[in-house]
């Protein structure tokens, strides 16, 4: 799970981490984040779902080992049925973008970040890994800050 402030560099982050990667985005227009990957120098998408119903609508990715979804809706309250999705679709690896609140807390119910493997942090020129299950937390600053 990525979360950060708008403007943070969460969509840059993932973009990098998993070049290549299908997206579900209910925030970017699939022509501006193509556009987005080129002038970043990655692989762009595989292939871009603007979504309304994040689950429903994603079949075409069965098989995807990893997955973008930008963004997290506020109002989900855990990531249950993502991970119900996650299986039936056999895909390993979901990366969830979330927007921040105003206490720095990704928005949504508490229980996505204590449900999730591993939780960044983007904001401030940082790239901050505050949980991970399979190893070390640390803390980043990114190029230019």
């Amino acid at each position: 799970m990525i979360h950060g402030p708008p403007g943070a560099g969460k969509s840059t982050l993932a973009l990098q981490s998993a070049p290549g990667a299908p997206w579900l985005s209910s925030e970017m227009d699939p022509a501006a984040l193509r556009a987005y990957a080129r002038r970043l120098d990655v692989a762009p998408p595989l292939g871009v779902l603007v979504i309304r119903d994040q689950l429903r609508a994603a079949s075409w990715l069965r098989g995807a080992p990893v997955v973008v979804l930008d963004s997290v809706p506020p109002s989900w309250e855990d990531f249950g049925e993502l991970d119900r999705w996650r299986l039936d679709c056999g895909v390993d690896v979901v990366v969830a973008i979330a927007q921040e609140a105003k206490d720095r807390t990704a928005r949504g119910s508490l229980r996505l970040p204590h449900q999730a493997d591993v939780v960044i942090r983007v904001a401030d020129g940082q790239v901050k890994v505050v949980k991970n299950r399979t190893g070390p937390t640390f803390e980043e600053r990114l190029n230019g800050h």
